[in-house]
Order: structure tokens, then sequence, then C-alpha cells
């Protein structure tokens, strides 16, 4: 698209050409989220009317020239949205459009208030990044020397740009990659090197109260996972792991969960024989992408993101075991999956490989394996801190008790004392609460000790990091114990029976809780990323387990060839199993516990 010169408010107008990518004139390629797709405005191309959102208008408005041609190539104009079988053929090659082109301009909007300061703060900390490499320790600054407390670029990544799911294959893809606010202009770099740096400072806090992590810039982590694709080998595993990545954006169209994969997935060599067809169903081609990862990949990784689909959100007609990518909150971490680092390695099903087999017209999925063990009980489930209502307390909650002693008076006043208190942080109590229950659940009394030597409470701290210590096994143990300490004041809150309080009694021990944790929060917390959205439970011959949040009393515990994990099944009668999800079960978890020669054909529809 050549758009014309113009200044002010003259009507955007531009001319369409066509070119081969072998011999097209120099370019960019231009990044933006579409907006409202059925709020347009109309420009010009070619002398006639095109309709474009107000986003992509707003775009081109900035980057015009006033006094010159700018080659630019947008998908709303240079593509026939509506036709799906050309842009089917120009998503096969999006990955060399934007290699192609001689840069990418990611475009977040208009200016704010606060962009302005969003830029001139990234510019500050990736100077202060590159002379710290240059000089040492002669360029040594502070958090203190940044202010904390301004929150604007922690709102410029929050922008609608950063949640679509095309915008990382624009950015991983770009030869250069710059981007614009309004008239404010910085290298992608610039914003990545400053973010880093500010992190590493801790300018903003990671970790509240060894529990939230800041997800400010989740999206923007996201890109650095994602050009470590190349680091899982098989090309089935890197899809799966894109998919992944990317599982928590947005999408217009749900297909292009799976199809804006593909320019990142490279796959010259045609392995995976897997293509763009926007003709196709929505599970059709959630179908065909969890056939092709299992088929090829040799492993049951897969089945680990499915459990989204038995918690009755999906509006997908799909198999227990196939995804719905479609969705994007109340997602649990696959077992295997570490945020901060490589894959888990369990070692449950030993060295064997999936060799998964399709029937019933590709609807039901066939694995060797057999049933292991059944769940007898299970515990309430874990929310997700980032899901949760955070609201102030009903004025119900939050009553003067009847009769408040002096001392009572003293403790509140004391709460409003402290700065970071406020009624939405009570908000954690419930959640904290789930690891008492938790706790009583995996240890309680009347239980004996398990086999190997393992009293219930290793087996209960195991279970929550599912075995990961990363600093050993004595200072992991260490972390747990001073954790578990930090609880002590909500523990005495339910040993004192007022769980039917009013607010005060809350405040009491919720302030306690966060005296003994404000300054240095429990290690051990770092460990919970893949708790959320699962519960405990425990199996008829007795074994500790984590199950997902969906599970239920009666489901079966079950080994699967070239599974890392055991899995979670509910019968349905003659048809076979519906998959519920993975389980970690520490005692199952040490070895290979997989009997090959008790191996059965189990049906999963």
């Amino acid at each position: 698209m050549e758009l014309l010169p113009g200044t002010g408010q003259d009507d955007i107008v531009c001319n369409l050409t066509e070119h081969s990518l072998s011999s097209s004139p120099q370019y960019e390629a231009l990044s933006y989220c579409w907006g409202d797709e059925n709020d347009t405005t109309p420009i010009e191309v070619n002398g006639s009317k095109l309709d474009i959102t107000r986003s992509l208008r707003s775009a081109l408005l900035h980057l015009r020239n006033p006094n010159h041609s700018r080659f630019i190539w947008a998908d709303a104009v240079c593509i026939n949205e509506q036709d799906m079988t050309e842009r089917a053929y120009q998503v096969s090659i999006m990955g060399d459009i934007y290699r192609s082109a001689i840069r990418t301009l990611i475009w977040l909007g208009p200016a704010d208030d606060e962009s302005g300061r969003a830029f001139s703060m990234c510019a500050r900390l990736a100077a202060y990044a590159e002379s710290s490499e240059s000089k040492g320790k002669e360029a040594v600054k502070t958090k203190d020397d940044f202010d904390s407390n301004d929150s604007s670029l922690e709102h410029l990544v929050e922008r609608p740009w950063w949640t679509r799911v095309w915008v990382v294959q624009e950015v991983i893809l770009a030869r250069e990659a710059i981007i614009v606010c309004g008239l404010d202009a910085m290298r992608w770099e610039t914003l990545h090197s400053a973010v880093e740096k500010g992190l590493e400072m801790e300018i903003w806090e990671k970790l509240i109260l060894g529990l939230i992590e800041g997800r400010e810039f989740e999206n923007l982590q996201t890109f650095k996972m994602m050009k470590q694709v190349d680091e899982y080998g098989a090309m089935a595993d890197r899809f799966f792991h894109l998919l992944l990545q990317l599982r928590k954006r947005d999408a217009t169209n749900p297909r292009d969960k799976i199809f804006s994969c593909l320019g990142l997935l490279d796959d010259k060599e045609n392995e995976l024989a897997f293509r763009a067809d926007y003709d196709s169903p929505v599970e059709h081609v959630y179908i065909n992408a969890a056939t092709t990862i299992l088929t090829h990949s040799g492993n049951l990784d897969l089945l680990g993101v499915c459990s989204a689909n038995q918690r009755k959100e999906s509006v997908l007609e799909l198999p227990s075991w196939v995804p719905d990518w479609s969705i994007t909150n109340s997602i649990a971490l696959p077992l295997n999956k570490d945020p901060t680092g490589p894959r888990r390695k369990f070692s449950t099903t030993g060295d064997s490989r999936a060799n998964p087999q399709f029937t019933g017209d590709g609807h039901t999925l066939v694995l060797a394996g057999h049933v292991v063990d059944e769940i007898s009980t299970i515990s309430d489930a874990l929310p997700d801190l980032g899901e949760m209502n955070w609201s102030p307390p009903s004025d119900e909650e939050s009553s003067t008790p009847l009769e408040e002693t002096s001392a009572m008076e003293d403790l509140r006043d004391a709460a409003r004392d402290l700065a970071h208190i406020s009624s939405n942080l009570l908000s954690l109590v419930p959640y904290l609460s789930t690891f008492l229950e938790w706790e009583k659940f995996a240890m309680p009394k009347d239980l004996p000790s398990r086999e190997k030597g393992m009293q219930a409470e290793e087996v209960y701290w195991r279970t929550l990091c599912v075995d990961q210590m990363p600093e050993g096994y004595e200072e992991t143990l260490r972390q747990y114990h001073e954790w578990h300490k930090s609880l002590q004041p909500l523990r005495n809150m339910l040993r004192w029976r007022i769980n039917y309080a009013t607010g005060i009694f809350k405040m009491a021990g919720f302030v306690a809780y966060l005296r003994s944790t404000w300054e240095k929060y429990p290690k051990f917390g770092v460990l919970f990323t893949h708790l959320a959205h699962r519960r405990l439970g425990r199996t008829k011959k007795g074994y500790l387990c984590l199950v997902p949040e969906s599970a239920m009393v009666g489901d079966k515990i079950a080994l699967c060839s070239g599974g890392q994990v055991p899995l979670v099944l509910r019968e349905k009668g003659e048809e076979g199993y519906n998959l519920v999800g993975e389980s970690f079960v520490l005692e199952l978890m040490q070895g290979n516990t997989l009997n090959e020669s008790d191996c059965l054909d189990i049906n999963i529809v």
C-alpha cells in the first residue's frame, strides 16, 4: 500500500499494487490491534472507498508523511479478508511477509497523559542498562533513582495490542521492530532492555507477600519465551510449545489461535503437513492440531492442557482429549511446564513412547495403559489469584462487633497504619485458608505414615512443589518450614473457631500474617505456579494426589505409554473414558511404574 502524503485531517488516500515478495519495493509492515470490527470508517484506495477500523485509520494518520509516500503492508488493506481462500494463502506466507519488510511498525494507539512518561522511563532504564554493562560498578543506581509509583510503563504494556495472538509472530520475525504510540517511538530492544533492568532492580515488585506474581509484564515476557522454540527439538513439540505460549492471547477468529503459530514454526520440510484452512469448522481445526501433535511427538504432553474443557466453559463440541484453545482464562499450567525454565521431567512411565490411534472418525483417542487407582476423597480447589474478584468486603463482613475491647480498637488502628492494607487484600484470606484446609486433608491425625519411609508431611510439601527442588532438598525443606510458619496467624484464627466472626477478626489474623511476610516473603510460595485450579485428593490405596479442579470421587488414576504423569479419567460407559486432566502422585513419580504387560487399549472420547 502506497500511503500518499498528507497533513492534518486530510483524508487517507493510498494506492494498492501487487508484487512478488522477491521483487517488491522496500516496505514497512504494520502490526496493530484491529479494535471494534463493526466501528469502521472509509479511506480511499485506488480511487474507491474501503472501510477500515478506526484503529487502523488512526495508525495511518500518525504514520503518514507530509511530503512523500510511505510503502506499508497492512493486512486489512492488503488482504481481502472476506475471501477465505485468499486469506488462507496469505496466512501461509505471513512469516515471509514480515521477514521481507525492512522494519515492522508496532502501533499501540494514540498518546495519552502517561505514554510520554513511559517512553522517557524506558529511555532512562535502557541507557542505564547499557552503561552498567560497560562501566560496571561505576554506573550503580538503585530503584530509588526511579519512581516506583509511576505506573505509566505498566499501563503502556497493558494496551490491547499486547493481548493479540498475531502480534507475537509479527515482532519475532521482524528485521527491526519500532514501537509507536502517538508521535513517540522507540526500538523494541529499548523497551525489552528497560523492563528487564527494572525487574532486576525490583522497581516493580514481581512478588507481593510471596504469593501474587506481578503480571504487568507477562505479555512482554511471552516474546522471550517464544524465541526458545528451537530448544524443543521435534517439530511437533515446537508446535505445542508455541500454542501453549499463545494460549492466553486473544484472536477474533478462534482458528487463528492455531494458524498464528505456523509462520513461527517454519516447517519448510512439511514435516507436519498442517495448513491454514478457514473453511473448516473450528472444531476440525482444533482436532487436527491435537492429532498432529500427538502423532508426531511420541508423548502425551498435550493432554496436560485439556482440563479447562471440563470447566463447562467451552462452547465447542470437542472430544475431552482436544484442548479448546479459544479459552484464555481459568487455565491450569501443565505439570511439566516450568514458566521460569525448561520443561520439568518426570519418569512415571520411563522411556516409553506414545503410539496414539484414532477411531470413530478421529474423535476417539486410543492409548496403551492401565488404571492403577481411584480417587476416594477430594479437597477444596485453589483459586487463581489473578482471577479473583478483588472487591471490598460486604457491610456484613466489615461490621463492628457488638462488644469491642480497647485492644481490638488498637489492633484495628494498627492495621490502618499499614500503608499497604486495604479491604481488597482481605480477599487473600480465603485463598490462604485453602492451604490450611489442604494441610488438614493431607496430614490428618489418624493417617499412618506411607511406604518408603516418607511421613505425611513430606508427601504433602513435595506434592505442593510437584517435587521440584531447584535449590536442593534441604534448602527446599527449609523454605517449606518458613512458608508453613508464616501461615500460623491464620492457623490461629481457625483454632479460635472464629470463622463466623466479623471483619475485625479477619483483620487481626491478616495483619499478623502481613507483619511476618511483608519484608521477607516465604520463598516456597514461588514454586506454586501450577497449583491454581487444582485440588488435593486421596486415592483408595491411600496416596495423596494433586488433581484437576474438575476431578470427582470415583475418577480413575491411569498410566499411559508416553505420559510423563498419571492421567485422571472418568468412565463413560461402553464409550470408554473422558479425560479430566493430569495428576501428580508422588509415590508413582519415583520411577517406571508403568507395567507394559498390564497395558490395554484405553479409549478416550
